[in-house]
């Protein structure tokens, strides 16, 4: 009966301890939240009842094993054990007041744990701060080196461009001195050939200088322009003549040698090209002079003339063309010597539309009709 109380007795133990640690794992989650402080004690005051527990159990258990190797008869004859309530109070009591002394000591250790933490806290506290600040001073200082590295970068090729330019422009200058150099030789021989000119222009000037002492010697030649190798005159036949009523003869006067020029004549009623001159100037400007008064009347005409039709001398050929009408067109020849010497002939008329017309019987009714009377008369007539 003993035997089976005290297994009943075990079985109740175990089932308490098993409650104890499911209820002890049920309560870790929320416990594992609350702080070091609180946790702590109650950490150890349950290690020490699970220690006293285990002991009990202990006990117990040896117990157990006694009484299942005792015989039960031997049991129900021996004497009465004394009792001993009062032995296991007074341990209970020692225990009990150690408990209470190592519990006061464990709460001092615990005092100090805790200010200790809580100075470990304030340490961590203060070295993450601390991190931080040096983490935000490594990223400044990366940030700085990157900035410093880019403005290197860029000096260093702001450098290497500035160099490639003075480069350049040290070629560049380099070949503005070969240029120069060159244009100061060709400037050179420019100036040297210009010396060279400059006494042929002295000597051309000295000759024109005499030549025109000469022609101002010479009635009614007046000089109207003078360059480096060239003079333009005019000749007056009103000088010479002073009845024919004659333009002004404007020629120009060209050298290309000492001694040797070519005269242009700018009167085209003459006809005459330009021709080369070798020798003496004033019988040359009056040679042109009597050969324009030769055929003054002639010419004297023409220039009249032309003021009233429209006509066209050509000189080489002695022919006057008379443009009557935009389509008709007379053909006169005036002889060598006219007026004195020689006539006017019609030799065609050009553009009439109906029949042909008879040539002969064109005749204005002077005897010696003059040019002027031939282009009145052709201008007045129905037949043309």
């Amino acid at each position: 009966m003993a035997l089976e109380q005290a297994r009943l007795l075990l079985q109740r133990c175990e089932a308490a301890q098993r409650e104890l640690h499911c209820r002890a794992e049920r309560q870790e989650q929320p416990e594992s939240e609350l702080p070091a402080a609180v946790l702590l004690p109650y950490l150890i005051d349950s290690r020490q009842k699970h220690k006293l527990l285990g002991r009990q159990l202990l006990v117990l258990d040896c117990l157990l094993s006694l009484l299942e190797t005792l015989d039960p008869s031997a049991l129900e004859d021996s004497p009465p054990t004394p009792d001993t309530g009062s032995s296991v109070r007074a341990q209970w009591k020692a225990l009990k007041s150690q408990y209470e002394q190592e519990l006061a000591e464990v709460q001092v250790l615990l005092s100090l744990l805790q200010d200790r933490m809580v100075a470990v806290l304030n340490k961590k506290e203060a070295l993450g701060q601390l991190l931080l600040t040096l983490e935000h001073k490594k990223e400044e200082m990366k940030e700085k080196q990157r900035i410093k590295g880019e403005m290197a970068q860029h000096a260093q090729e702001s450098l290497s461009a500035r160099l490639q330019e003075l480069q350049g422009a040290v070629v560049r200058g380099q070949d503005s001195l070969r240029v120069s150099e060159q244009r100061v030789s060709q400037l050179q021989e420019q100036l040297d050939t210009a010396h060279q000119d400059l006494d042929t222009w002295t000597q051309r000037h000295s000759s024109l200088l005499q030549e025109l002492m000469q022609l101002q010697g010479l009635a009614g030649v007046r000089l109207l322009s003078m360059s480096e190798d060239e003079l333009s005159v005019e000749l007056s036949p009103a000088a010479l003549s002073p009845g024919l009523q004659l333009q002004p003869l404007r020629l120009s006067l060209r050298w290309a040698s000492p001694g040797h020029f070519t005269v242009e004549l700018r009167c085209a009623e003459l006809g005459l090209p330009e021709q080369a001159v070798t020798g003496d100037l004033r019988a040359a400007l009056l040679d042109l002079l009597h050969l324009y008064l030769s055929q003054g009347c002639l010419l004297a005409e023409i220039q009249r003339l032309h003021s009233q039709f429209a006509i066209d001398w050509r000189p080489a050929e002695r022919k006057l063309l008379f443009l009557k009408t935009a389509s008709v067109v007379c053909s006169l020849e005036v002889g060598e010597g006219y007026p004195s010497k020689a006539g006017v002939q019609l030799l065609s008329v050009q553009g009439v539309s109906s029949q042909a017309v008879n040539i002969d019987a064109l005749r204005p009714p002077q005897q010696d009709p003059s040019l002027s009377e031939w282009l009145e008369y052709l201008s007045s007539c129905p037949d043309v």
